[in-house]
């Protein structure tokens, strides 16, 4: 399970199934 914040403030979650979730 990987998280990215990015410039936005919003955070970019990544997991096994290739599952993008952008939480605001």
């Amino acid at each position: 399970l990987l998280a990215v914040g990015d410039k936005g403030g919003r955070i970019v979650v990544f997991q096994r199934e290739q599952q993008v979730i952008i939480i605001i």
